[in-house]
């Protein structure tokens, strides 16, 4: 996949992500996902940071390097950075990532596993029901 031609909100694992957030959690119908030059760059630094959010109002920021990664990861990365959008700010950065995973497990009911030599966030396909 070229994400000069397709935007992130159109990748397998991010649009399905999106469909079952927003079935959970209608509070977060209307966010968008967009490239970021910023994430491009992190990634380049810190080859596990594929996303952020707050850099811009209501978007998930995305790496281009996202459309490598398996599905599965495309989902799980994708809860986890709505699981910030629904946390907030927790107090720290450790607090941050784990209140993102426990909001997405207390308010959508799926757990986010961490796989593989960069923990990569990750959520099977079946867990989206």
């Amino acid at each position: 996949m070229k994400s000069a031609m397709m935007t992130p909100d159109l990748l397998p694992g991010v649009e399905l992500a999106t469909v079952f957030a927003e079935r959970k959690c209608p509070e977060l119908k209307g966010i968008k996902h967009a490239w970021c030059d910023e994430c491009d760059a992190a990634h380049d630094q810190e080859p596990r940071q594929l996303s952020h959010t707050y850099h811009r109002p209501k978007t998930i920021c995305w790496a281009r390097a996202i459309t490598d990664q398996a599905v599965e990861h495309q989902i799980g990365i994708c809860l986890h950075e709505y699981g910030h959008l629904l946390a907030g700010d927790c107090g720290s950065v450790v607090d941050d990532e784990a209140g993102a995973d426990l909001a997405v497990l207390n308010r959508m009911g799926v757990e986010i596993r961490y796989v593989g030599p960069h923990e990569l966030q990750t959520v099977e396909l079946g867990d989206l029901s």
